[in-house]
């Protein structure tokens, strides 16, 4: 919402796609600090499920910079159009 707001209003596409992501920072530690004492232990799931979601997570980033800066962020509205359909028809 922030990227298509900042679209909106004017902002370069690369200068809306950095502002979006360094708006999340502060959210992403909030939410790690909230979780940090219910999880003081350290396992090899949670080490390997840590590495994975770092690894998918740049890639997604990547992709989604890819996609700003080529203008074609109206792909993505459609992929999330349909991905609702489908989440609606399974719920009901």
């Amino acid at each position: 919402a922030t990227i298509s707001v900042a679209l909106a209003s004017g902002i370069q596409p690369k200068e809306a796609f950095r502002y979006s992501f360094i708006l999340s920072i502060p959210a992403i530690i909030g939410a790690n600090l909230l979780e940090f004492g219910s999880t003081l232990t350290v396992s090899y799931q949670s080490m390997l499920g840590f590495v994975i979601a770092a690894a998918t997570g740049y890639i997604a980033i990547r992709i989604v910079d890819h996609v700003i800066l080529r203008e074609k962020l109206h792909l993505f509205s459609i992929y999330c159009f349909a991905l609702a359909l489908v989440s609606l028809m399974t719920l009901l």
